[in-house]
């Protein structure tokens, strides 16, 4: 990979340690196909619950990962991280070689738990 400056060289360099050391491994279905991939998964429990019941999720689970680990992936790609399903939410640009995913929770086109309704999958727009 060609960089424009050390700095950038330098990020490169710390994204591969960091995803080394502390990734997990993953799968993502790329274009039907079931593709390993590792990067660094957050999911931050920042849920407001309300006093006359429900909740709202206030932050959503991010994968940080590679950028040629995902060449090809889509919106509403299914990830499956240490046996929990979520499926791509927003693909954020390449920066040095990396990108963020940001991701919702379950599978892609079915029903979010305890919400009604056919169109109540976390994914509809």
């Amino acid at each position: 990979m060609a960089f424009d400056n050390l700095f950038d060289e330098a990020m490169f360099a710390a994204d591969n340690e960091i995803i080394d050391a502390m990734g997990v491994d993953a799968v993502i279905e790329i274009d039907g196909i079931k593709t390993p991939v590792r990067g660094v998964f957050d999911n931050p429990d920042a849920t407001a619950k309300f006093k006359t019941g429900g909740r709202v999720q206030t932050t959503a689970p991010t994968f940080f990962v590679k950028s040629h680990s995902v060449d090809g992936i889509k919106e509403k790609n299914l990830v499956v991280i240490g046996g929990e399903s979520y499926w791509v939410e927003k693909i954020e640009p390449d920066d040095t070689g990396s990108r963020v995913l940001t991701l919702g929770t379950g599978r892609p086109g079915k029903p979010a738990v305890g919400v009604p309704g056919p169109k109540s999958w976390s994914g509809s727009k």
